[in-house]
């Protein structure tokens, strides 16, 4: 949760969680194919912060970081 608080994440404690049943219960979903559209859904509300917030490489100016993350 700490991760998540370093890339400005609010409540952390709270989201963090969240979004941990939001996939696991969007997969399931879809795996067993239980309302599966309401399970693709939950995933994507899910990818769609993810993305922007945690895995924005593209604010990084230092050019060695910037190497590192995007290898990693």
């Amino acid at each position: 949760m700490k991760y998540a608080e370093s890339h400005g994440v609010l409540m952390s404690v709270v989201t963090v969680p969240l979004a941990g049943l939001m996939v696991i219960f969007g997969g399931i979903s879809i795996a067993i194919g239980f309302k599966a559209k309401w399970g693709a859904w939950l995933i994507v509300l899910f990818l769609l912060p993810v993305t922007f917030i945690m895995h924005n490489f593209w604010t990084i100016t230092d050019p060695m970081s910037r190497q590192v993350r995007a290898t990693a």
